[in-house]
């Protein structure tokens, strides 16, 4: 897949996927043992995406401190404005939502995640687990690290286009 970037990576995944819920992992972050186990258990008819509380951790493991999210899908869905309760790599998602709402856009990047998220909440319920499942690894050679400034552009570019209005989420 060299030469598709990260974007094209993610729905090439996604295509390929064999199961109606598909779990984000990086490699570089770690997970609880009963990560999967503990989101199935919130899965519902209307729930397309679930997160978790998670952790900030350095390249040796060190914790930084933890981010706790709302539990109910209204509140959670409110919190994607503010980009702090949508880890990436810890969400679980309904495959078929994703491709309905467009899947990622190559437009967005590097705030694909946040613009997906944006449209799923619009289609269904977005929840979260109030427990520390991810531990996010901070390193100086990351997307995140590297792109901050443009991701934060993009970031204000898909919350003007992807507005969440009460109506979406009541």
């Amino acid at each position: 897949t060299n030469g598709i970037g990260l974007v094209g990576s993610l729905n090439l995944g996604l295509k390929h996927s064999s199961h109606k819920w598909v779990a984000r992992f990086d490699v570089d972050d770690s997970y609880e043992n009963n990560r999967i186990n503990v989101q199935r258990e919130l899965i519902k008819s209307d729930t397309v995406a679930i997160f978790s509380d998670y952790d900030f951790i350095d390249e040796l493991g060190k914790k930084y401190g933890m981010l706790t999210s709302p539990i109910l899908s209204s509140p959670t869905a409110i919190s994607l404005v503010n980009s702090v309760r949508t880890p990436h790599p810890g969400v679980l998602f309904n495959k078929e939502a994703v491709i309905n709402v467009g899947g990622y856009r190559e437009e967005d990047f590097p705030a694909e995640d946040l613009s997906l998220w944006l449209r799923l909440a619009k289609s269904g319920k977005i929840t979260s687990v109030p427990s520390c499942l991810l531990h996010y690894r901070i390193r100086k050679g990351s997307i995140s690290s590297s792109k901050r400034a443009h991701a934060l552009q993009k970031k204000d570019e898909v919350l003007k286009q992807i507005s969440i209005q009460e109506k979406d989420f009541i």
